[in-house]
């Protein structure tokens, strides 16, 4: 998340920034949500991943943010998926909060039939979308890192032991969306889109790092299951549609061509 102030007269949408000219984009972006002002000259807001109030020296006249942001108060409960902390904070700042956990942030749990749940032993993180290997080996999970940014994560339920997805470049520029384990638990096909197109992926589970491109075009395919014979249920959406258009199913090799 970048913070951003608004014009009431233009709607100019113009970013903060903690060094350069303000609006500069060659200024580091100030992460976070839920900003407030507080006189004289001071702006409050929810730290981006984390449930952790910031404050930063910030001058009105210029949109300028004077210095590095500094930590207020830890510990502010949050339950929004946008980063909002339960406070409220007046002009001169007054501070009122409830302190609790951070709920967006959670642990994965392994659920028996009879009820008993086991909490599997990895971090607590922002998990996104998740998938489970057939033979319930391993699970791909997209996690969004301290920075903002999504990646892929391969966790080895065997060993307990987590593996970020080193993409080589591949991800650059691009948001990591839904996919789907082959049969083999070996390989994961994950979507990345970019503006109106998108890339279906394969990528190496064991090696968790890089990939093969096996399609790209416009609109954004996605990976829902694959069978045993490698089949795989795909769900296609028009470029800056919001509902599906088409479900099909088709194995890699006609994925590739």
């Amino acid at each position: 998340f970048v913070l951003c102030a608004i014009s009431s007269e233009t709607l100019e949408i113009r970013r903060l920034v903690t060094n350069g000219e303000a609006g500069d984009p060659s200024g580091t972006p100030l992460r976070g949500t839920n900003p407030r002002f507080v006189e004289p000259g001071y702006l409050v807001f929810s730290a981006a991943g984390d449930n952790t109030l910031m404050g930063a020296r910030f001058d009105p006249s210029r949109l300028a943010v004077l210095g590095d942001p500094v930590e207020l108060v830890s510990g502010v409960r949050r339950e929004s998926a946008h980063g909002a902390l339960q406070l409220s904070v007046s002009s001169t700042g007054d501070l009122v909060y409830a302190p609790g956990e951070d709920a967006l942030k959670s642990h994965l749990v392994w659920a028996q039939p009879n009820g008993v749940r086991d909490t599997l032993p990895f971090g607590q993180q922002i998990y996104g979308p998740y998938w489970l290997t057939q033979d319930a080996s391993k699970v791909a999970a997209l996690i969004l890192s301290d920075v903002g940014k999504q990646e892929l994560w391969l966790l080895d339920l065997e060993r307990g032991i987590p593996t970020r997805w080193a993409s080589g470049g591949l991800d650059e520029g691009a948001v990591l969306y839904y996919g789907a384990w082959l049969p083999d638990s070996r390989s994961v096909i994950l979507t990345l889109m970019r503006a109106d197109t998108s890339e279906i992926v394969r990528v190496d589970a064991l090696g968790a790092s890089g990939g093969s491109i096996l399609w790209k075009g416009r609109g954004m395919v996605t990976a829902q299951s694959f069978d045993e014979d490698g089949r795989g249920l795909f769900t296609v959406y028009e470029a800056g549609a919001s509902h599906p258009a088409e479900v099909f199913l088709a194995d890699l090799q006609f994925v590739t061509q």
